[in-house]
């Protein structure tokens, strides 16, 4: 069984090729086609009826993110808040597969975001998927994803001040000065829903949920039979304990496989970083400066 802890629901990218990409995330990666609409290809992990990303031609980049609510009252009371705050707010109930209502609003970085309720809320369980997984390594859900902006703190006042969300961590390489290079914030109980970090794309990665070390390593002899290389990894991030494995996919984008995040306790105040060395525990994995470019 796989507990919905993540409370990220969906995201959607323009790729310069749609074919390339649905074969490689279709093939490669196992993911499911569960609809297309108006030129645009919803896939899923699999074990339940939800989306978990979906492409369309067009101009490369994230189109939106989207995260669940935890009841259908909250969707109302965001926008509220966000009309408070002199946020725009579209409704979007029912405009893409599975959803039932939601609210479309966008981030001062400029990536439109949806808060959503989806009609299938049953727990998924790995030996009765929803859908036939025949192909590929299987992730079993998105994790979480990492924008980037200008303005860290900005953004993640945001996400604080309007949306209600909580801090983890942060990271302050001159204290005292305000300046955040990242900042990691939760909408649940995980260690981060959203990262933001400094940088001048909308995107750094996206990522996927795996399962074990040995579903990490069947996930990388899988992607390097298709001839893709690690980018970076694998290794295990001190901000929020997963171990993760970075990659560069046919689209362009980058995309973690992620396990073993950390479930954080409501109450635990946020802490402040004023190096790196919580990227990774173990020493080995030191970023280039490519790696810190997003798209």
């Amino acid at each position: 069984m796989v507990p919905k802890t993540h409370k990220i629901e969906h995201v959607e990218f323009s790729v310069a090729d749609l074919g390339r990409t649905l074969d490689f995330y279709l093939n490669v990666v196992g993911m499911v086609e569960l609809a297309r609409e108006d030129g645009t290809v919803y896939l899923g992990c699999g074990l339940d009826d939800n989306w978990d990303v979906a492409f369309r031609e067009g101009p490369p980049r994230i189109e939106h993110v989207a995260f669940r609510v935890d009841h259908v009252d909250e969707i109302d009371q965001t926008a509220r808040r966000l009309a408070d705050h002199g946020i725009a707010v579209r409704r979007c109930d029912g405009t893409e597969p599975g959803q039932e209502q939601g609210i479309r609003f966008t981030l001062p970085s400029g990536l439109d975001m949806e808060y959503v309720s989806v009609a299938d809320k049953r727990y998924p369980v790995l030996a009765a998927p929803a859908h036939p997984r025949l192909r590929g390594f299987h992730p079993l859900d998105l994790d979480h994803i990492a924008i980037q902006a200008p303005d860290v703190s900005e953004i993640s006042r945001f996400f604080l001040d309007v949306l209600g969300w909580k801090e983890t961590e942060h990271i302050e390489l001159n204290p005292g000065s305000g300046v955040w290079e990242g900042a990691f914030m939760r909408k649940g109980s995980l260690h981060h829903d959203v990262t933001v970090n400094s940088g001048t794309g909308r995107l750094h990665h996206w990522a996927l949920a795996l399962s074990s070390f040995e579903h990490l390593k069947l996930a990388c002899d899988t992607l390097a039979s298709a001839g893709l290389a690690i980018e970076l990894g694998p290794g295990r991030h001190l901000l929020g304990g997963n171990i993760f494995v970075y990659y560069r996919t046919p689209d362009g984008n980058r995309l973690e496989l992620s396990l073993e995040m950390a479930v954080i306790d409501g109450d635990m105040p946020p802490k402040a970083w004023h190096d790196r060395s919580g990227f990774d525990a173990w020493g080995a994995c030191r970023p280039t400066p490519e790696f810190f470019i997003g798209t």
